[in-house]
């Protein structure tokens, strides 16, 4: 039985999450995340949304994504249908990858984006990975920090919340991150 429909629209931001079936990995090395890298960034260029930050875990992904003109289940449907084709062929496997329905909430774009942005950063020291989201490899997190972001990556629709200077606007990214930290 499938869940009641979403609302979905052009504009809208939301927070996708998807984990893996039965909790199993859905990244098995990093080849497998470079991968979903590749297919995010080739839906990205054809489906024309928004993507402000991923996090990409062992056994789940997080994405935080504005809807283009493409409705968002059409989006991930395409993502990951096609990275679960790439990864089972590539682990001679067979059977989904991903657990039933995606969630997507729906985040209004103010400072709960940011708040959105933090918390999918904070995702990997959360469990423990790392001690710092900057140390974490298969995140968004040092884009906003100065590293220089993939074309697909929108890290000056976040950082423009935060000031209209760049330098700026990232050293108050890094010090917003800071502020869980020390909590």
């Amino acid at each position: 039985m499938s869940g009641p429909p979403r609302l979905e629209f052009s504009g809208a931001v939301y927070h996708v999450i998807a984990r893996g079936n039965e909790q199993c990995e859905v990244f098995r090395d990093d080849s497998d995340r470079e991968l979903y890298l590749r297919r995010l960034a080739h839906y990205q260029s054809r489906f024309r949304f928004r993507l402000y930050a991923y996090c990409l875990m062992a056994n789940h992904v997080h994405l935080a994504l504005e809807a283009g003109p493409v409705s968002l289940s059409r989006v991930v449907l395409a993502l990951h249908g096609s990275y679960a084709q790439a990864f089972n062929q590539r682990h001679q496997r067979v059977g989904h990858l991903f657990q039933g329905r995606y969630k997507a909430l729906l985040v209004p774009k103010t400072s709960y984006l940011l708040a959105l942005v933090r918390y999918i950063h904070e995702n990997p020291v959360k469990a423990g990975i790392v001690c710092e989201p900057r140390l974490y490899r298969w995140s968004s997190d040092r884009f906003y920090r100065g590293e220089r972001a993939p074309d697909w990556l929108d890290t000056r629709g976040l950082l423009e919340l935060l000031g209209a200077d760049p330098a700026r606007a990232a050293r108050r990214y890094r010090e917003f991150m800071c502020q869980l930290s020390e909590a």
